[in-house]
Order: structure tokens, then sequence, then C-alpha cells
């Protein structure tokens, strides 16, 4: 099924998978260590997944059941417990699209063909909470225009931890 959306944070640096795969599961040392970065914010930012979804209950998908195997094995040869959930591995899930009735149609590469076509999101309304972009990424004042957007919000947490 394709069409998840999971909460997405800002980092600095690499998470552990990220290290794990760039370093070719390579055990840490002075290098290897200083690109890891623990994750302690999250951000407003989310992705929606319209690739099938990946999952160590899927039987056919052996390159991510082998990689997780191994990743954990990695974990734990470099000090960290791969239950840990501080260790905020995964994304989580917020909702799911609902591809008949958005595409009508759950083919990815039905949705894909369809996607291609918008490059910008516009909209965003989940309830009655909308979220309206009136811009383009090929505007040349693109980045311009999405920092006053977001100033607001981020003036407004901004105060919330320097009082």
């Amino acid at each position: 099924m394709c069409g998840g959306i999971y909460l997405h944070w800002a980092q600095v640096g690499k998470t552990h998978i990220e290290v794990f795969r760039d370093e070719d599961g390579k055990d840490i040392d002075d290098v290897v260590c200083s690109s890891i970065s623990a994750l302690k914010y999250y951000s407003g930012c989310f992705d929606i997944e319209w690739a099938k979804t990946v999952s160590e209950d899927d039987k056919e998908q052996t390159w991510h059941i082998n990689e997780q195997k191994e990743f954990r094995k990695w974990l734990s040869r470099n000090g960290f417990d791969p239950t840990d959930p501080k260790l905020s591995l995964g994304f989580i899930k917020l909702g799911q699209c609902n591809l008949l009735r958005s595409f009508q149609t759950q083919d990815p590469q039905e949705i894909w063909k369809i996607m291609s076509k918008y490059q910008d999101v516009y909209k965003i309304q989940i309830d009655y909470t909308v979220g309206t972009f009136d811009y383009v990424w090929s505007q040349t004042d693109y980045a311009q225009m999405q920092i006053a957007k977001m100033i607001p919000g981020y003036i407004h947490s901004s105060k919330e931890h320097n009082v």
C-alpha cells in the first residue's frame, strides 16, 4: 500500500541508519562517530511515501529484511540498544492517503504518472484545518516566499523556548 504520511524531522548530522548505509556497515571509530547526531527536535515537516510500503512482514522484501538484521547487529556491536526508543529509529506514521478516493486507483505506476504532473503542493486540508501555499518552486523568489510563510511559526516557537 502506498500513500503513507510520516512525520519527518530536521536534523544536523546523520541518523544511525544513514551512517550504517553510508559507511557500508563499518564499525564506529572517531571519524564515523562524529557523523552521528542524536535526534533532539521534531519539525512540522512530513513525507508522503508514494512507493509500496517496505515492511519486515513482507517476505518479498528480502533486501530490507537483511538490511535491518545487519543494522541491528551493527547497532549492538557499536554499543547501541536496537530496542531503545530514544534512538528514534524509523518514522512516525501520521496518516494514510485514501488512494481510491484521491486517484481512483491503487496502482503505484498510475499514481506516479498522475503525480508527475503536479510538482507543487498548493493546499493541504485535514478535516477543517487548511494550509494554503500560494507559490511554486519554479518562481524566482520561491525561497523568500517560503521563508515569509514559515517565519511566524518560527518566531512563535522561539518565544516559548526563550522564556
